[in-house]
């Protein structure tokens, strides 16, 4: 029932404008959990993040959750339920942190703003009440890429080590060459045209879709990498690029565990108020959560 939108003439803005109306309506409200809205001082501009935590007690796991939207869209509004629902399901502290968007801020600004928001958590350690040497990033799609190519970035420059990742639909390889793309080309809410202008957003510069930073499905080494959680939709564009970073996961002798959800389009994973699979899905990226950071 969303209105259908033109990627070839809608604007940044207009779009943001959309996605923040229509995302009410897939939607229960959270559980009610103690909130603090956070300021974080990036490498270029104040980053906005909110703290969530549903369980008594200070030394608790942190899990660093980034928000997709095709790098263009979204904010912690469009994924406060997510962080809410992760918060009640995890005896963590749960930080939900926004990243400067494109086209206004081009690829590498959100990978080097989500870096600087994880030393920084990592730093402010006992005020945000977190034990340090238990952290897990996730992020959902393009919160998602982002989760994974920090993974990367901490391994090869020492930290802070990580304890998990939990990818929810990554879209880890832009040369959207897989059969899915094919397959899924008209799909529900995220199809070909709609990935062309976000990639066109976040790196017009084509040269750069080779980098790892953006398809980190292209870093030549996985070993060392925590432990991983990937969900991903069988009805999604982007479906194949995640089970093809499972396999590079395994192939490297990481802990992962790939789960896809039968019928489901990109975004089910906030559809509370629609579809089972939503709650089935966060349960089990909880449970893995859980596994990873408390035994």
């Amino acid at each position: 029932a969303t209105p259908a939108q033109d990627y070839t003439t809608i604007q940044p803005d207009a779009l943001r404008r959309y996605v923040e109306d229509y995302t009410p309506a897939f939607e229960r409200p959270g559980p009610a959990v103690a909130t603090r809205d956070l300021s974080i001082p990036g490498p270029a501009s104040t980053l906005f993040a909110r703290r969530y935590q549903a369980h008594p007690g200070q030394g608790l796991p942190l899990v660093l959750f980034f928000h997709g939207g095709g790098f263009v869209t979204g904010s912690v509004r469009t994924t406060d339920s997510i962080c809410r629902a992760i918060a009640q399901e995890v005896p963590a502290i749960v930080v939900n942190a926004e990243y400067r968007l494109a086209p206004e801020h081009p690829f590498p600004a959100a990978v080097e703003d989500v870096r600087a928001v994880l030393a920084w958590c990592h730093a402010e350690a006992e005020a945000l009440g977190i034990d340090p040497t238990r952290i897990a990033v996730m992020g959902e799609s393009a919160g998602a890429n982002l989760a994974a190519v920090l993974a990367h970035l901490v391994r090869d420059e020492g930290g802070p080590a990580l304890r998990h990742q939990a990818l929810v639909y990554p879209g880890p390889d832009a040369s959207r060459s897989s059969p899915s793309m094919e397959e899924n080309a008209d799909g529900a809410f995220l199809t070909r045209e709609s990935i062309e202008f976000y990639d066109r957003c976040y790196v017009p510069r084509v040269e750069d879709r080779k980098d790892p930073r953006v398809s980190p499905i292209l870093y030549p080494s996985f070993a060392g990498l925590p432990s991983a959680t990937i969900v991903t939709a069988e009805c999604d564009p982007v479906r194949d690029e995640g089970r093809a970073y499972a396999r590079r996961l395994e192939e490297a002798g990481i802990d992962v565990v790939l789960r896809e959800y039968a019928g489901m389009p990109h975004g089910f994973f906030g559809m509370h108020a629609l579809v089972e699979a939503s709650e089935q899905a966060i349960v089990f990226v909880a449970e893995r959560l859980r596994g990873a950071l408390i035994g």
